[in-house]
């Protein structure tokens, strides 16, 4: 098997049947040489996220299908299952291109994270212009975008957007949502994609969106999707290995004897790249072929209770990976039901009213299991599919409590932002009642909510 890159074209490694390759280069270069052009290197990459402890595994269909699309298009949508793998790509892809030059500079926004259009501007503004660059700066938004457009005009730049799933409400969720968050979700939504459409229109940029579900008007050309499927066997296989091997030191004759364990596990989950990951801290408690014959039993049940879900293994590895909860926190955990695909620890201190300290633990066991990524402020981004499968395990009785006591917590938080308003403009109109007025206080430093009853600090924030 040989590996072959044209160098003219800048497309990515593919593979054909053949003999060794010749030998290109006798000499390598310096240590010193490779660090400066490492370093290089990582300052065109922005805020992606550093490649997988496994390495890049697989894929390389869909990266020299987008590699091709972004020659002809301005921009591409990944599309797919949570836990498919699609982050991964996307960093994979950008990476690649500024490596081969294809492109000179990248950008990465998390829309989970950053989901106001604000917010999403810092973000970009930080990687593109400098660390010295906010919003908060300038007058208007439109002064703000003008940096980065400068930027952008000056040499081919790819940005990725990732998680747009998350500022698209799920398609169950349309006919339930209050009016007035329908109006505010989608003001925001079509402020940012309009954005996108803007900075895409600047001297050679590209950009690549991933989502689950399918984005609106931009960006809804059917032609510039790739919709990611299972991994292909064997690269699923080696995936394993290497994240074993990762976890726990295990020597290639532990991982060869292992193998046909492996690949009845990897069918088990079919192929399922994020399930996979969950895994490993079950098989490091048990054996894999342990672990598989649980997930079985549990994927029969999860058919049960979820006929015809074809996310049956996602759940399955989810209740395994729910398992290695402490009990408390087995029960504390049934909350994020009500939630979808993120939470904030201190809406839930207020809402359920914990100590913070338990809901620190909570957080850091999701962590640990892999059902949880930590965010800043106190923001938890949960496994796509932690949320569904609790929600499916609420009883009416259960839901409804739950559903009145977030209404509550909201009502407290809306309240506590409506005050700061109005003290805001006061203190603008009126210089004078300024030292009457309560003070906007910087985050951090907390405050009285009426309808929480507690302290809010730099985590008082909006679901």
């Amino acid at each position: 098997m040989a590996v072959h890159c044209d160098s003219r074209t800048g497309s990515y490694p593919s593979c054909s049947r053949g003999g060794d390759d010749p030998q290109l280069f006798f000499k390598t270069s310096g240590a010193h040489t490779r660090e400066d052009t490492e370093t290089a290197l990582e300052s065109r990459l922005g805020a992606l996220p550093a490649p997988p402890a496994t390495g890049f595994v697989g894929r390389s269909r869909d990266l020299l299908a987008l590699e091709r699309l972004l020659r002809r298009k301005s921009y591409g949508v990944i599309r797919g299952q949570g836990g498919a793998g699609k982050t991964a790509l996307a960093v994979e892809l950008a990476r690649w291109l500024v490596r081969s030059h294809r492109i000179q500079r990248a950008a990465f926004v998390s829309v989970g994270i950053y989901d106001h259009p604000d917010a999403v501007l810092d973000a970009l503004g930080s990687q593109l212009v400098g660390k010295e660059y906010s919003v908060a700066k300038f007058d208007d938004p439109e002064q703000a975008i003008l940096p980065i457009e400068r930027e952008l005009a000056k040499q081919p730049t790819l940005l990725v957007l990732d998680n747009l799933e998350s500022i698209l409400p799920p398609p169950h969720l349309w006919a339930r949502r209050p009016w007035i968050l329908d109006e505010e979700t989608d003001r925001e939504l079509k402020v940012i994609l309009e954005l996108c459409k803007r900075l895409i229109g600047k001297g050679s940029t590209r950009l690549v969106f991933t989502s689950c579900e399918e984005l609106p008007a931009p960006f809804a050309g059917a032609v510039n999707h790739r919709r990611l499927r299972h991994l292909e066997r064997a690269d699923a296989v080696k995936l394993a290995e290497r994240a074993l091997d990762q976890a726990t030191d295990a020597g290639s004759d532990t991982v060869e004897a292992r193998r046909a364990a492996i690949e009845e596990l990897v069918d088990a989950v079919q192929r399922h790249a994020r399930t996979l990951a969950l895994l490993v801290p079950n098989i490091q408690l048990r054996s894999v072929e342990a672990t598989r014959k649980s997930l079985v039993d549990l994927m029969a049940k999860m058919e049960h209770r979820f006929p015809g879900n074809h996310e049956r293994s996602v759940f399955a590895s989810v209740e395994l990976s729910l398992h290695q909860l402490s009990p408390q926190n087995q029960k504390r955990v049934r909350v994020l039901g009500l939630f979808h695909k993120g939470a904030d620890l201190n809406v839930l201190v207020h809402m359920m009213e914990w100590e913070k300290k338990d809901v620190g633990a909570l957080a850091k066991e999701l962590i640990w299991t892999g059902l949880a990524t930590a965010g800043p402020y106190g923001h938890l981004s949960l496994h796509p599919a932690l949320c569904p499968y609790l929600r499916g395990g609420l009883d009416t009785i259960e839901r409804a409590d739950l559903t009145a006591r977030w209404l509550r917590t909201m009502q407290g938080h809306i309240a506590f932002l409506v005050q700061q308003q109005h003290n805001k403009d006061r203190a603008s109109s009126d210089p004078d009642s300024a030292g009457a007025a309560e003070p906007v206080r910087p985050a951090g430093t907390g405050t009285k909510c009426r309808g929480c009853n507690g302290d809010h600090r730099a985590d008082h924030r909006a679901l």
